[in-house]
């Protein structure tokens, strides 16, 4: 079993995987030999980098087995978004870390002020109704962006929190980042002089690093934005594609915009 480890009745650590292939027959193996049957698991998986696919195949691996995933502990943002569009749960912090980062997180918290807008009238899709593991993903981008080194960093340190889906006619102008869960739909507008991160359906228009910060991001479940903007530069949708009828669907490749040769493309987070 090399390195692979059982550290309890029900975690299992898969991080010392080679590839996500070795990494499935190393599982099914340690399924099969401690009989995991009508058991929970909880899978450490910390840096692996695990497609839509990689992680359907690992649901049915451990399903066969008779067995359910009860979390999965991965520090990658593309497995975590992977695993949340599977219906799984995830967290970046192992077992042992989640009871001491308590007082940490509080403390960061009183530090690094976070302003939050809770809609709660507005109705959130049920795919994106996992709280906690939301949280971590939100967590880490806020990590992420406070680790960049760049001009505006004062403004990175700012975030704005919506739980809400943002209708036509709605603009968000904010000097820092902007996280929204939920759709928004075609007419409606976002402005962040820092990142944009969608966890729906980005349509409308995005301008993200509007203090002319070339080293913004636009992220989203889906991009089908009639205009983004990313500092001073600006991509248009062609006018043949009918941004009003995208749908919802069980699961998204969740897509980044940012600049790349002087020009904003499109990029998957699929790995």
């Amino acid at each position: 079993m090399n390195n692979f480890a059982l550290l309890n009745e029900n975690t299992i650590d898969l991080s010392v995987a080679i590839t996500p292939a070795s990494m499935l027959v190393e599982l099914a193996k340690i399924l099969e030999k401690n009989n995991f049957k009508g058991k929970k698991v909880r899978l450490i998986l910390n840096d692996i980098l695990l497609t839509t696919d990689q992680i359907s195949n690992l649901k049915t691996t451990v399903e066969d087995a008779g067995v359910e995933i009860a979390v999965i502990y991965t520090k990658s943002l593309n497995t975590q978004l992977a695993a949340l569009s599977a219906g799984l749960a995830v967290s970046e912090k192992l077992p042992s870390q989640e009871t001491q980062n308590v007082n940490i997180q509080t403390e960061n918290n009183i530090n690094n002020p976070v302003e939050i807008i809770d809609t709660s009238f507005q109705e959130i899709d049920e795919q994106y109704t996992t709280e906690k593991a939301l949280e971590d993903i939100l967590d880490q981008e806020l990590n992420q962006e406070k680790a960049q080194n760049n001009t505006n960093q004062e403004s990175k340190n700012k975030t704005l929190y919506l739980k809400q889906t943002l209708r036509s006619g709605q603009t968000i102008n904010f000097d820092g980042n902007v996280v929204i869960i939920g759709d928004c739909h075609p007419g409606s507008e976002i402005i962040s002089a820092g990142d944009i991160v969608v966890w729906g359906i980005l349509s409308g228009i995005a301008h993200a690093g509007s203090n002319n910060n070339y080293k913004s991001s636009i992220k989203a479940l889906k991009i089908n934005a009639i205009q983004l903007r990313i500092a001073d530069l600006y991509a248009r949708k062609p006018d043949r594609l009918e941004v009003e009828k995208a749908e919802k669907i069980n699961s998204f490749i969740p897509e980044e915009a940012k600049i790349s040769d002087g020009e904003i493309k499109i990029y998957s987070l699929n790995g």
